[in-house]
């Protein structure tokens, strides 16, 4: 259909700079793992101590990426046969699991078409189906796709219908809980793109990406079906990796962005998101520098790297961290509701959040303990946040 595209309202009020983490120190094994995994294929790089730099690679997420780009006889002669092998292991497994999500992507396809729903992938399945060479080059576990938030119960149901089945994952403010596919890989159901913010300020449904132009047919023939745009899947991957993600590493591996935006290509004019102009250009001027083989030695792009760093390596940052980890996450609520929301959630989670915290409770006794125990537990906690962040400042 045509429509005019709705006139873009400034983004949520967001932080200038949320990361301030500490300086990390570049070893050659770092800087080996970074540069294998981003810069020019064709430049050697000394990996200082070959084994170190592998498992660099690996506690990074970046193996997989550097085992499917770099050649075989190069990594063997940087890192030796074995961390070679590691590397080329790395991307068979990520291909592995790349083509479970994709053939869940095509029953999911079928079953939504029998239905009459109209899917967008996201992440791998939307990169994929941009026609990008993903496949083996990332780790990827489950399968993201948007409805429109009246579909996504009536998917679901169909979904069941056709033996997906239910598990322990909960349900957030923008997805249903996951389903399981028959082959595994799990299924999340979006019904917004959460601080993508496209009309009325809140965030985007599949409409408005249709009404704003920002839709394509999916070039994969796995999974059929649509895909955002590159600029719209540019903004959910930056809102998800930094805004959703970013200030709880342990979740997230957040330098997987940085291929995924390699892979997208130039930046093109940005869509309004929950970050702030300076994180944008921070994320870009790093991707930009990383993709010519180049670490920054300064300024916002090596403050972020930095944080990156420091989150997959330094437990008292990554401890401190959770003292602020709800800060700025994207959300369409009064930011006095959000954090009352955050702190009901945090003090009094659901039956289905205890126990993707805590594990299945044991009866209706250990609910009810797990329950009290629940604020004596996130005092201690915090607690222990505060001296992290002490210690590491």
């Amino acid at each position: 259909r045509s429509c005019r595209p709705p006139a873009y309202p400034p983004p949520m009020r967001a932080a200038p700079f949320r990361f301030a983490p500490p300086a990390v120190e570049l070893s050659p094994e770092l800087g080996w793992a970074l540069r294998r995994a981003f810069g020019p294929v064709e430049v050697e790089v000394a990996a200082g101590d070959p084994e170190m730099a592998v498992e660099r690679a690996r506690q990074l997420d970046l193996a997989a990426r550097i085992g499917a780009r770099v050649p075989q006889e190069r990594l063997a002669a940087e890192c030796g046969e074995a961390g070679a092998v590691r590397l080329r292991a790395a991307r068979a497994q990520a291909a592995a699991a790349g083509l479970q999500v994709l053939a869940a992507a095509g029953e999911v396809a079928a079953v939504a078409a029998g239905a009459g729903i109209p899917v967008a992938w996201l992440k791998f399945a939307g990169l994929a189906g941009l026609g990008l060479p993903v496949l083996g080059s990332r780790r990827v576990g489950d399968l993201d796709l948007l409805v429109e938030p009246a579909a996504a119960a009536p998917l679901a149901a169909a979904l069941r219908a056709a033996g997906f089945r239910e598990g322990s994952g909960v349900a957030s403010a923008h997805h249903l809980a996951p389903l399981f596919a028959p082959a595994g890989p799990a299924v999340e159901i979006h019904t917004r793109l959460p601080g993508v913010r496209l009309a009325a300020g809140r965030s985007a449904t599949l409409a408005d990406l249709e009404a704003a132009g920002l839709l394509e047919e999916s070039r994969e023939p796995l999974a059929p079906g649509l895909v955002p745009a590159a600029r719209a899947l540019r903004a959910h991957l930056l809102v998800h990796a930094l805004a959703q993600h970013g200030l709880a590493p342990a979740a997230y591996p957040g330098l997987r962005l940085f291929g995924d935006l390699l892979a997208l290509g130039a930046p093109g004019e940005p869509l309004p998101i929950d970050l702030s102009p300076r994180e944008v250009a921070a994320a870009e001027e790093l991707a930009a520098a990383l993709g010519r083989g180049e670490i920054p030695a300064a300024g916002d792009a090596r403050r972020l790297l930095d944080h990156l760093l420091a989150g997959a390596f330094d437990a008292r940052y990554r401890e401190g961290l959770k003292l602020t980890f709800w800060r700025g996450k994207p959300s369409d609520l009064p930011p006095w509701r959000r954090r009352l929301a955050w702190l009901r959630r945090a003090l009094c989670p659901s039956a289905a959040e205890l126990a993707a915290i805590y594990g299945e409770p044991k009866g209706r006794g250990h609910l009810l303990l797990l329950r009290l125990w629940r604020p004596l537990d996130l005092a201690g906690r915090t607690v222990r946040a505060l001296v992290s962040r002490w210690r590491s400042s």
